[in-house]
């Protein structure tokens, strides 16, 4: 078998949520991680400088608490983070009294850029839903388990763990480090 067809085995063997979306060439500096997700969802990046994007392009998150907020949720993806951990991670030990306003201020902002779907209250706090190929964790994650696949080409592998690696854009969360 050539190259093209084990890169293309590869690629038949990786999972998409993306539901026959093209490839894109390796040239252009977009995040591969852009073309998984349906057009009708986001795509939320962790690893490098937080971000997010949708149909439109990347979305305007906020200030530093609220992509702080954003980050939590994302860490802990399709599970519950209770309010007073998330005040923690945004204030410390010692938080203003308003904190629980605010963070649910946080909260409803990021639902408007966002969209009301993705994140539900539910006691004793918030979750952010998403499938793993709307993150760059995840994709990365099941890229790794591709590469490791018994009977893929390793030219193949290895083409997977370049993909894989290029999602990463910098130090994880980069911009959230104090």
């Amino acid at each position: 078998r050539g190259m093209a067809c084990d890169r293309s085995d590869a690629r038949r063997r990786m999972p998409s949520a993306g539901g026959g979306r093209g490839a894109q060439s390796r040239g252009q500096s977009e995040s591969l991680f852009h073309l998984f997700p349906p057009a009708d969802q986001r795509a939320d990046q962790l690893l490098g400088p937080l971000a997010a994007s949708g149909d439109d392009g990347p979305i305007a998150v906020g200030g530093p608490k609220q992509r702080l907020v954003l980050a939590h949720l994302l860490l802990r993806v399709n599970t519950t983070v209770p309010i007073d951990q998330l005040i923690d991670a945004v204030w410390g030990e010692e938080p203003p009294e308003t904190a629980r306003a605010t963070l649910q201020s946080y909260v409803s902002r990021l639902r408007g850029v966002l969209g009301s779907g993705p994140i539900d209250g539910e006691a004793p706090g918030y979750r952010l839903n998403a499938v793993p190929d709307e993150l760059d964790t995840g994709r990365f994650e099941t890229l790794l388990k591709v590469a490791r696949e018994d009977g893929l080409d390793p030219k193949a592998a290895v083409d997977v763990l370049d993909e894989a690696l290029e999602l990463w854009r910098g130090p994880a969360l980069a911009d959230l480090a104090s």
